[in-house]
Parts: structure tokens; C-alpha cells; sequence
């Protein structure tokens, strides 16, 4: 994940301004869900995260969701509960 926000790390594989950026964007958006499917790591009975990448995944998208200026909202996370789907959105 570090290497991926480095810019001259792209320049090596020729990609422009564009590229770099979705990658960045598809870089957030691999790590933001990788902290909500890790919920199912987390045992309520004991309190405790099965996996310390899950938990600190989690931890940042949650500051994410709790620290939004209401009107540039970055970050939804919404769940279908009839249709059993998640949707995360994350803007640009």
C-alpha cells in the first residue's frame, strides 16, 4: 500500500497522470473494503480482532465515516438487508 502513493514508483511502469490516479482511487476502495469484510474477523464474545490488518482497516473507515463535512460526504457505506448487499461508494 505504501508504494503504491508513490508517484516515481508508477513512472516506472510508464503510467500517466490519469492511470496513477485510478490507481490510487482503486487502491483506496480495495483497503476501505478490506476493513468492513473484516468485520467477520472480529469475535464479539471476546472482544477481539482475528486479523490486526483487518482491525487497522477498519479503524481508518471509521475515521473516515466519523470525520465527513456533511455537504462533501467521501465515503457511504450502505447495506441492503433484504437484498443481503453492500454497497460502498467513495468519491473521487
Amino acid at each position: 500500500m505504501y508504494l503504491g502513493f508513490i508517484k516515481e514508483v508508477h513512472e516506472i511502469f510508464e503510467y500517466d497522470e490519469n492511470q496513477y490516479k485510478d490507481v490510487i482511487y482503486s487502491q483506496w476502495l480495495i483497503f476501505i473494503r478490506k476493513g468492513v469484510l473484516g468485520l467477520e474477523l472480529f469475535n464479539k464474545e471476546l472482544l477481539n480482532w482475528g486479523d490486526c490488518y483487518a482491525q487497522s482497516a477498519w479503524i481508518f473507515v471509521n475515521y473516515l465515516l466519523d470525520n465527513q463535512i456533511d455537504n462533501q460526504k467521501i465515503l457511504e457505506i450502505n447495506y441492503n438487508e433484504e437484498l443481503k448487499t453492500l454497497n460502498i461508494i467513495l468519491d473521487k
